[in-house]
């Protein structure tokens, strides 16, 4: 999630253990059945420190944010209100990290399809170039937001053309996500199977969460990601509360639709001035003892795997000439699961 007046914040990326020091005889959520999903972690340096330190459990990646006008917070450090960000410094740290990196390009589409920021593309594609590992971009994401003062076409050719010039430099370990923030499906909005490798949505009240865009990454064969998550305005005082209201049906959904990726912002929003009076709450897991005994014991059950143990490129990211796109996409999927009525 991103304001149009704040460009850019931090996400953190763990891959979390199969072989976990909890042990639970009856599990706090379903048995997740379908292999390898990756859980990420946000979204500030003090907040991913505290996390890691509490739930001890050691990330492999990190998600960050950016804008194509000015490419603050990747060389250098960068603080809007939401922590301080700064994606060169954490792989200086932690080279073998994966990079997840929301770029912001609200205000400029235009500019961006015309090639005035084609220098700024250039230079951010070196930078990918030189992290070791993969960087998922979110290009443009939140596209159906109306803030974002953007139409289908329009996006589609911002989109295409940033895939394009990276193309060109042969930048190889990036992976390109189509980032919708409520899942309303567009079929308007797609750049098409040869620009996109992920589907993507957020998750921060699940009666929002349109089942749309899982059937959409399911018809084209793209892995599904849920790019922002946090259970907004609950408090996590109220720990079993909490954790059957939001934090069961998150697993539950990720259970269901067979997500690859999923990031929780793992931070006390309203003490950050970014947000000022949302009332977001404070969602760290380690607040509450009970949540965090809970979301130990659920991260370290199978599918989610661990740093020694990435997602396999192949299975994940099929040749387009494999996928059928010409077909349309139900509005409603009875392969989509629901959310739980009751949530």
């Amino acid at each position: 999630m991103i304001f149009k007046s704040i460009p850019h914040f931090f996400l953190f990326c763990i891959v979390v253990s199969q072989t976990g020091f909890l042990k639970a005889e009856d599990p706090i959520v379903p048995a997740l059945s379908k292999p390898e999903v990756e859980l990420f972690i946000g979204q500030d340096k003090q907040a991913i420190s505290d996390y890691v330190q509490s739930i001890n459990i050691p990330p492999s990646g990190f998600m960050t944010y950016t804008s194509i006008q000015d490419l603050t917070g990747l060389e250098e450090p960068s603080d809007v209100g939401a922590g301080v960000q700064h994606a060169q410094y954490l792989l200086d740290l932690n080279p073998d990290l994966q990079v997840q990196m929301g770029l912001y390009m609200v205000g400029v589409w235009e500019d961006v399809v015309a090639g005035l920021y084609d220098e700024n593309i250039e230079k951010l594609g070196e930078w990918i170039k030189n992290v070791k590992t993969k960087v998922y971009l979110r290009i443009g994401y939140d596209f159906d937001v109306p803030e974002n003062k953007c139409n289908p076409g329009l996006y589609i050719l911002a989109f295409q053309h940033v895939v394009d010039q990276l193309k060109k430099q042969e930048v190889t370990n990036v992976r390109y996500v189509w980032h919708s923030r409520n899942g309303n499906y567009m079929k308007d909005w797609y750049p098409g199977d040869d620009y996109v490798d992920v589907c993507a949505i957020s998750y921060y009240q699940p009666r929002k969460v349109a089942p749309q865009m899982v059937a959409f990454a399911k018809l084209h064969q793209k892995p599904m990601m849920i790019a922002e998550s946090a259970p907004k305005g609950i408090p996590m005082v109220e720990g079993e509360m909490a954790w059957e209201l939001w934090f069961k049906t998150f697993f539950k959904f990720i259970k269901d639709n067979d997500i690859k990726f999923a990031c929780y912002v793992n931070t006390d929003w309203d003490s950050q001035t970014l947000w000022g009076d949302q009332k977001w709450g404070d969602t760290r897991v380690q607040f509450n003892n009970d949540i965090k005994s809970k979301w130990l014991t659920a991260i370290q059950q199978a599918p989610f795997i661990y740093k020694g143990a990435l997602v396999n490129d192949e299975k994940l990211f099929p040749t387009a000439g494999e996928v059928n796109s010409n077909q349309d996409v139900p509005s409603q999927s009875s392969e989509v699961s629901q959310v739980q009525s009751s949530n």
